[in-house]
């Protein structure tokens, strides 16, 4: 943890993890993998905007070269006290997809919130 404030939030961690892939048309894949995070969060203007980054790296330990990596950022916005709406972009990487998929994967996000 770098930053635990209300205005900042930042932190990262490393370590180990158990990778376990079920596919369609192919075996199940098991793994250890060597694992790293990030999850930042700020506010700018007296809290009427935040900022938000997370994500995750898994990098199995017997094929280093299949790697996956998950994110996701955005922007908070007040829109009422208690509504958000929230502009996000998502982002995954699998460096060696199943057969007949894609590598990457983006998605954008637009949503209304509800905070209490």
């Amino acid at each position: 943890q770098f930053y635990d404030r209300d205005d900042l939030s930042l932190n990262a961690s490393a370590g180990l993890s158990y990778i376990n892939e079920n596919f369609a048309n192919q075996s199940t894949d098991t793994s250890i993998a060597l694992t790293q995070a990030a999850d930042y969060e700020q506010s700018f203007l007296e809290d009427k905007f935040r900022l938000f980054y997370e994500h995750d790296l898994l990098v199995p330990t017997d094929d280093t070269g299949a790697f996956i990596f998950n994110s996701e950022g955005g922007l908070r916005v007040p829109v009422t006290e208690s509504f958000l709406g929230i502009a996000e972009i998502n982002f995954d990487w699998d460096n060696d997809p199943a057969d007949g998929v894609k590598e990457e994967d983006v998605v954008y996000k637009l949503k209304l919130g509800y905070e209490f």
